[in-house]
């Protein structure tokens, strides 16, 4: 405790005049006569008892009283939690970082975190002297201002939340290295939700010792309801069969959430309603089934009703089931191409689905690959370095290889040019109607799973194969757990290496009932779910236009608000665009063609909140902080722990209650006088 006039303690000694006076009072002796002694022994053993114990009841409490009395004006302070203050405004170095990630939208008891944000922020501000140097800056921007607190613009411009995520450690950082000179006093205010993910990082790194924290967090939304994620289901879309899109959802709130309406809305449609209850800080998936009857890039919305945080209660997505594939077939002769061209002419009979090449070896120098989706080769032993080097820039496009061994083949056509371990296993054959079996289990991909069916009375059986390697590749085994598929992911696009080839002689396969569809899934297989890849907001978008696009058009990037901007194209026919801000439907043209269509959503990090304890945050910054979530007394937070608390009320409140005492007692003397 400390005094901020020391001038007042030579009053202390005052509160020895009660004292004083209680001792000259009993020099005085009034002589009272008695008719009798006996009045004299009552007064003895009773009355003269009950004043003693009052009078010096009465000396203690005007004693207190004057002590009470002083000590106002002597205005004590009891020091706060930061006793290195130093009262000088140009050695004060004020950090303000504001949350404005998207976890901090939202509505608390009908007002806007922003306003909040906003008041708060005019509280500190109102607490930091006009020549004190400031800083303000923001999770997902950075320092937004630096310099003295008199020049500071409308803290409009700092309060604006967004949809990015952001790093308190980052920007922290930031701050501590931007510091020009040592400053007595270094204040960090916090004005945040505490979400976990963005202080994530090694505390290590991290050193508030110098520093005075404050921190404002903002009380906990009561209903919130956000969608998570959107997933497809099933492993490959296709038209006119099922598709399964299971939709995330997870409260928030820290309330109960009864009889929520949660629909799924594909090119404006609704297709789908359910109503749904979910419990305080429970995650659930709601599953829809639906169906397209032609091919494209559909655009869908998963939407919730509103509540105390709408801007979580959207997730944008694409079903792609792509329009035409161009399919490129290779092999040593055309005629035996027969159990490749057969299943996909069977798929393309109306011409909608396909478009389809054939080649055989003799004109491989007109192959063109820069447009096709899927190339199938059959039985090439030894594939020529022009044709090697076209397949490579084709899977660097994102293109999907199938390879056959042609069925006079004896060992696998070497795959080491792109990347694949030579396979030197030899054709194992059965003799006398022996074959071996598929093992279902073994098969990865769902949809093609469903289609291998032991138990039908024509099994799938299987008389020649090559072997295969990398069993970490395996997509289908034998009952022997011999590999006779593989699955390869090399540059940016897949291949699939089977160890059987297309004919009788080797499997009776084509001849069986799981055959067309097989190849109707396979040729889909890796365009099966484009909501993996997602783009979140505080990313940027970069893609590979096609080559058929002219350096001379005009390319740019069209944002969900038709915001637009010209993109530069780089020497491999890279393009990438700034952050994105919003989220929605974002698309890269040329001129007025659309090349590229993604959706864009909230990171995971902030939808699903973690918010930390103020056990956790006080761990945070080392126990060195004053944590509140009352906005009105953030302020006086600010003063008492620079200078202190001022203890002058609380004695004032004494003095008030000592004279309500003081009163009583001397009534009550007078009383027992008379």
């Amino acid at each position: 405790m400390s005094f901020l006039s020391p001038f007042f303690m030579w009053l202390i000694p005052l509160v020895s005049i009660p004292l004083i006076i209680h001792i000259l009072s009993r020099r005085k002796i009034k002589i009272i006569e008695f008719s009798s002694i006996q009045f004299l022994k009552k007064m003895e053993h009773e009355s003269i008892r009950k004043l003693q114990i009052i009078q010096i009841l009465l000396l203690i409490i005007r004693t207190l009283m004057i002590l009470c009395i002083v000590l106002m004006i002597s205005r004590p302070v009891y020091k706060g939690i930061f006793s290195n203050w130093v009262n000088d405004p140009s050695s004060t170095y004020s950090a303000i970082i504001i949350d404005d990630t998207f976890s901090n939208n939202g509505v608390y008891d009908f007002i806007t975190r922003e306003e909040i944000t906003k008041k708060v922020l005019d509280s500190v501000l109102s607490n930091i002297e006009d020549d004190s140097q400031i800083s303000i800056s923001s999770l997902s921007k950075g320092e937004i201002y630096n310099g003295f607190k008199s020049t500071i613009p409308k803290i409009s411009k700092f309060v604006s939340t967004g949809y990015s995520d952001g790093s308190f450690s980052k920007v922290f950082s930031d701050i501590t290295k931007n510091l020009q000179k040592e400053y007595a006093n270094k204040e960090l205010f916090i004005i945040s939700d505490a979400q976990q993910s963005n202080y994530q990082t090694i505390q290590n790194a991290l050193s508030f010792e110098e520093w005075n924290v404050y921190y404002y967090k903002f009380q906990d939304i009561q209903a919130n309801l956000s969608i998570v994620e959107v997933e497809v289901v099933n492993d490959i879309p296709l038209i006119n069969s099922p598709i399964d899109i299971e939709v995330t959802v997870t409260n928030n709130g820290f309330d109960d959430v009864e009889n929520a309406l949660l629909q799924l809305i594909v090119e404006d449609i609704n297709v789908g309603q359910q109503i749904i209850s979910l419990k305080e800080g429970k995650t659930g998936k709601f599953k829809f089934t639906t169906a397209f009857s032609y091919p494209g890039l559909f655009r869908g919305i998963a939407e919730i009703s509103k509540d105390s945080r709408v801007e979580d209660n959207k997730y944008y997505f694409h079903v792609r089931l792509p329009e035409k594939l161009n399919i490129s077939i290779i092999g040593e002769q055309i005629e035996n191409l027969l159990f490749v061209k057969t299943p996909l002419n069977t798929l393309n009979q109306d011409s909608t689905l396909l478009n389809i090449q054939l080649f055989s070896r003799a004109n491989l120098g007109s192959v063109d690959l820069r447009n096709q989706d899927v190339v199938i080769i059959n039985g090439l032993k030894n594939i020529p370095k022009q044709l090697s080097n076209k397949i490579k820039s084709f899977l660097n496009r994102d293109g999907h290889l199938i390879l056959f061994p042609d069925k006079d083949e004896t060992t696998l056509m070497n795959l080491e040019f792109f990347g694949i371990k030579n396979n030197p296993n030899s054709k194992i054959e059965y003799y006398n109607n022996e074959f071996q079996l598929l093992d279902q289990s073994s098969i990865n991909i769902n949809s093609i799973k469903s289609l291998f069916n032991q138990s039908e009375l024509f099994p799938v059986k299987i008389f020649k194969y090559l072997p295969l390697q990398d069993k970490n590749n395996h997509q289908l085994q034998l009952k022997n757990r011999d590999g006779i598929w593989n699955r390869y992911f090399t540059e940016n696009g897949t291949v699939d290496l089977f160890g059987i080839a297309l004919d009788l002689e080797w499997t009776n396969f084509p001849l069986r009932g799981a055959y067309i569809p097989f190849w109707h899934t396979l040729i889909y297989s890796t365009l099966s779910n484009v909501t993996k890849n997602r783009i979140y907001v505080g990313e940027s978008w970069t893609t590979q236009i096609p080559y058929y696009i002219s350096r001379n058009s005009n390319i740019y990037y069209v944002s969900a608000s038709n915001d637009r901007y010209i993109l530069s194209v780089d020497s491999n026919y890279d393009i990438s665009t700034r952050r994105i801000e919003s989220v929605g439907f974002h698309q890269i043209k040329s001129d007025d063609t659309v090349i590229f269509e993604t959706a864009v959503n909230i990171h995971k990090s902030e939808v699903k909140s973690f918010v930390m304890s103020n056990d956790e945050i006080s761990n945070y910054f080392n126990n060195n902080v004053i944590i509140t979530s009352n906005q009105d007394e953030f302020s006086k937070l600010i003063k008492s722990g620079r200078l202190g608390v001022e203890l002058w009320r609380w004695f004032l409140i004494a003095l008030c209650i000592l004279v309500v005492f003081e009163m009583v007692l001397s009534n009550l003397k007078q009383y027992k006088n008379g």
